[in-house]
């Protein structure tokens, strides 16, 4: 037999199987052993079997509840990818639970979110939870929490810092209690033209909220402000922010050349400024003011590597951009993002 007829008989045989198919229900398919009617899917009893809304209520209800089991088991043996938080301080959840009384699944959403970044839709999925139900979750929960969590974030006291004082601070920068620097976090861009302008920035050339974070040289966060617009300056922030009221006398914060303006508000309050040595195009620097300002430089690296913390929390990652709608509730997430990375341990050991 030619391969064409082998083909031509394949295309037949196709063609007939195609054809018994799509025949009536009833009729079974000529020289098939097994019968399609509808004989062959009844019960003994002779009458077909269809589930009761009842056993399907119950089956998808157990369904959902081996999903979130399975969701629940997934964050709590992998607590620090989905949550932020070590499994060795894993017990703080069980304490915020108790203080919030809220079932547990509740603290998950909300930390899972501003971690992982997640749309609604898919941690109602995770959790078995419609979408506008996850979202009332995350607006209600989450500034509870962040009320609570913001109690991690606190300035120890001086003798303390000194214990536990990085190496390569010991040798030049002994009295260094602190180290300052802004991030701004990309939002949507305001429908209002004022709201545009105020949340400006030039220096990331789109709309954002701006913070100012403090840190040990060991990197516990020891003050984070509220939320400015992208457009305020550096000094207004120092002023506005509370930060003068919370840094100790006679202190010495460490910051970098753009904080040159707020030199005069630190010596109001007798704290010490760290910065690199101005730059000027009339005046050449020396061996030591460059030296210093390299030494400044390797030292303030730290902050940098803690501002890299907190972009790890995708809802404040270098290319997220938050929704109008969350815009409200960013301070109390840049909150939570804080007190967790104080659980994660010390930046340098």
């Amino acid at each position: 037999m030619t391969s064409v007829e082998v083909a031509d008989k394949s295309t037949n045989t196709l063609r007939s199987l195609s054809s018994q198919i799509y025949q009536s229900p009833h009729k079974p398919i000529q020289g098939s052993s097994t019968s399609l009617s509808s004989s062959s899917l009844s019960l003994q009893s002779g009458s077909v079997y269809e589930p009761s809304s009842e056993s399907l209520h119950e089956t998808n209800m157990i369904s959902k509840e081996l999903l979130v089991k399975v969701e629940i088991f997934k964050i709590e043996n992998n607590s620090r990818f989905y949550l932020g938080l070590p499994k060795s301080e894993f017990f703080f959840i069980k304490l915020l639970q108790e203080e919030l009384e809220v079932p547990i699944e509740q603290i998950y959403i909300v930390l899972k979110k501003i971690r992982t970044d997640d749309q609604f839709v898919r941690l109602g999925t995770d959790f078995a939870l419609s979408t506008s139900g996850v979202s009332n979750i995350f607006s209600k929960t989450l500034p509870k929490m962040a009320t609570k969590l913001n109690e991690l974030i606190f300035w120890p006291e001086k003798s303390k810092i000194q214990r536990v004082l990085p190496r390569q601070f010991q040798t030049y920068y002994k009295d260094v209690e602190a180290i300052i620097d802004c991030f701004e976090i990309q939002v949507e861009r305001p429908s209002a033209a004022y709201q545009q302008a105020l949340t400006w920035s030039n220096y990331k050339t789109c709309n954002t909220c701006k913070y100012l974070v403090s840190s040990t040289p060991n990197g516990l966060i020891n003050f984070i402000s509220e939320g400015f617009g992208g457009r305020t300056s550096d000094v207004e922030i120092i002023k506005q922010s509370g930060y003068l009221t919370v840094v100790p006398e006679n202190a010495t914060v460490m910051t970098d050349r753009g904080f040159k303006q707020v030199a005069g508000l630190f010596q109001k309050k007798k704290v010490n400024l760290v910065r690199p040595p101005s730059v000027t195009s009339t005046r050449k620097m020396t061996k030591d003011e460059v030296r210093q300002s390299k030494l400044v430089a390797a030292l303030r690296i730290h902050i940098e590597r803690l501002i890299r913390r907190i972009r790890e929390f995708r809802m404040l990652g270098p290319h997220a951009t938050t929704d109008h709608n969350l815009v409200p509730l960013l301070e109390h997430i840049v909150i939570v993002a804080c007190g967790l990375i104080n659980l994660q341990g010390p930046l340098i050991q």
